[in-house]
C-alpha cells in the first residue's frame, strides 16, 4: 500500500499490514517501509448470501470468510452472529505468530457450527463457538472405524495447520470430537467443554473426545472439561510412522469416559505407543475421575510396544488405577491416588509400573504422592513388573526405592479439594472443580483468584 504523508510524517490513508510510505519534507523525499497496526473486524452470518463483503450489514457467508478473502490481514477478527451454520467447512485462514487471525463468536449470542470442520491454516484462534453434529443416528451395524452408513464418523473438528488455538468453545455430539496430527504442531486447546463424542459399531464403541498425534512445537491442552466420551477422554496414539511426542496436558477436569456408548467405563487418558517418536510429556494438575474408580483411569504405554521417552506426571488427582509402562525416565511427583470409597479388589490397583528389562529404579524420580483406599479389599496398592508382585506401601519403598515420603490413607482423602483454575484469554472467567469425598450438600468455593466483591457472575 501506499500512504501520502504530511510535513510532520503522519500517516493520512494506509490499509493494514505493510506499507511504503513516502514523504517530502523541505523538497527531500524519503522512502521508508512501517507497519500499520490497524487491525479490522469482518462479520460472518448464518443468513448471510455470496453477495456480501464482510460488513456488519452485509456479512460473509463462513464459507466465504474461512477462503481467507484477500481483505483479511493478520491480526484481523471475524465475527460469527448467531446462528446455526450447517455443512463441511474449511478453514484456510492464515496469520502470524505475532498476529493470529481470530474467529470469534460474537458477544451476547450463540453460533454453532453443526459438522465437519477442518482447520488447515495456520496462526489462527477458533474462540467461544459451538461444533456439534445434529443428525440423531449413533449406532450402525458396519464392523471398523469407517462406517459408509453413518456420517457422524468423519463429523469432527480437525486441526491440520500449526499454531491453531481453540479457546473457550464446545465440542459435542460429533465422531471424535478433536483430532490433530502430526502436521499442526503448536496446537492449544484451552479453556473448552468437549463432551459426548462418538459412536456404537457393530462390537464395540468408537469415537474419543481428543485425539492427539504430534511430531513438532507442543501441543498445550489445559483447563478444560473433558467427559462422557464413546470410548476414551483423551487419546494420544498412532499407528504405522505417526509420532506422539511433545504434549502439556495441565489443568484439566476429565471424567465419565465410555458413559456415553453404555459399554462401560473407559481410561480418560491413553498414551500409547507410536509407530514413531513418542514421549516428553507433562501431565500437570489434572483432576482424573474414573467412575468405576478402581480400574484403569489413566495409562501410559502398553505392555510389549516400543518404550518411549520421558513422562512427567505431577500434581494430578487420580480416582482409578494409573498405569505407567515401558518408558526412558518417569518422573511422579506431588499426585493424590484414591479409590474413593471403594475396596480394591479383584488385582485392581492404585499405581503400577511396568519397568524396561534390565532397567533401574533410580532411572525414575517418584516421591512425595499420597495414596488413599478403603481397608478390606481383597487387593493390594501397587503393583511392580520387576517382581510381579502386588504389595503394600512398605514392600514398594523397599523394592524401588520410591516414595520414602509419601503417605498411604487408610479410607477415602478427608472433605472436599475445591480447584479454581482462571482463564488464561478472559478474565473474570475459570473452571471450578469440586472434589465432594465428604458427599457434602454444599461446597465453599473461594473466587477471589477471578473475581472482585462487587463483580455480577454467573455459574454455568
Amino acid at each position: 500500500a501506499v500512504a501520502t504523508v504530511s510535513a510532520t510524517g503522519t500517516v493520512t490513508a494506509v490499509a493494514a499490514g505493510t506499507a511504503r510510505v513516502i514523504a517530502t519534507v523541505d523538497g527531500i523525499a524519503d522512502t521508508s517501509v512501517v507497519t500499520v497496526n490497524t487491525a479490522r473486524s469482518f462479520f460472518v452470518a448464518a443468513d448471510a448470501n455470496a453477495l456480501g463483503d464482510g460488513s456488519r450489514t452485509r456479512p460473509w457467508t463462513l464459507t466465504t470468510a474461512l477462503a481467507h478473502p484477500a481483505a483479511v490481514q493478520p491480526g484481523d477478527t471475524i465475527w460469527l452472529l448467531g446462528g446455526t451454520y450447517r455443512g463441511e467447512f474449511v478453514s484456510r485462514l492464515t496469520g502470524t505468530a505475532q498476529r493470529p487471525i481470530i474467529v470469534r463468536q460474537a458477544a451476547g449470542v450463540r453460533a454453532t457450527i453443526d459438522g465437519r470442520f477442518q482447520i488447515d491454516g495456520g496462526h489462527a484462534w477458533y474462540w467461544g463457538m459451538e461444533f456439534l453434529y445434529s443428525d440423531p443416528r449413533r449406532t450402525t451395524a458396519t464392523v471398523g472405524p469407517d462406517p459408509a452408513d453413518l456420517p457422524r464418523e468423519r463429523m469432527a473438528v480437525v486441526v491440520s495447520g500449526p499454531f491453531v488455538k481453540i479457546i473457550n468453545a464446545a465440542i459435542h455430539d460429533l465422531g471424535d470430537g478433536l483430532f490433530s496430527g502430526s502436521s499442526a504442531e503448536g496446537l492449544e486447546i484451552h479453556g473448552t467443554a468437549v463432551y459426548n463424542n462418538g459412536w456404537v459399531g457393530a462390537g464395540r464403541p468408537y469415537g474419543h473426545n481428543v485425539y492427539l498425534q504430534n511430531s513438532g512445537a507442543a501441543k498445550v491442552v489445559t483447563d478444560n472439561m473433558i467427559f462422557n466420551s464413546h470410548v476414551y477422554g483423551i487419546q494420544i496414539y498412532g499407528s504405522d510412522n505417526a509420532t506422539c511426542w511433545n504434549f502439556l496436558v495441565r489443568g484439566n477436569a476429565i471424567f465419565q469416559s465410555g458413559a456415553a456408548s453404555g459399554a462401560g467405563a473407559r481410561p480418560n487418558f491413553i498414551h500409547e505407543g507410536c509407530g514413531g517418536r513418542f514421549g516428553r510429556t507433562t501431565y500437570d494438575s489434572n483432576s482424573v475421575f474414573h467412575a468405576d474408580r478402581t480400574t484403569q483411569a489413566f495409562r501410559v504405554n502398553s505392555a510389549g510396544n516400543t518404550p518411549g521417552e520421558d513422562v512427567t506426571f505431577t500434581n494430578n488427582i487420580v480416582e482409578g488405577s494409573a498405569s505407567f509402562n515401558e518408558m526412558q525416565r518417569y518422573v511422579v511427583t506431588g499426585n493424590l491416588f484414591t479409590a474413593g470409597n471403594t475396596q480394591l479388589s479383584g488385582g485392581s490397583v492404585l499405581v503400577g509400573l511396568r519397568m524396561l528389562t534390565g532397567q533401574p529404579t533410580s532411572a525414575h524420580r517418584w516421591e512425595d504422592n499420597t495414596y488413599a483406599a478403603p481397608s478390606g479389599g481383597t487387593s493390594l496398592p501397587f503393583y511392580f513388573k520387576g517382581t510381579g508382585d502386588l504389595m503394600r506401601l512398605d514392600a514398594w519403598r523397599t523394592t524401588t526405592g520410591f516414595d520414602s515420603r509419601s503417605t498411604f490413607v487408610t479410607g477415602r482423602p478427608a472433605d472436599q479439594r475445591v480447584i479454581v483454575r482462571p482463564n488464561r484469554f478472559e478474565a473474570g472467567r475459570a473452571n471450578i472443580t469440586v472434589w465432594n469425598w465428604s458427599e457434602a450438600t454444599v461446597a465453599s468455593v473461594n473466587p477471589s483468584a477471578v473475581l472482585r466483591p462487587g463483580d455480577r457472575y454467573e455459574i454455568h
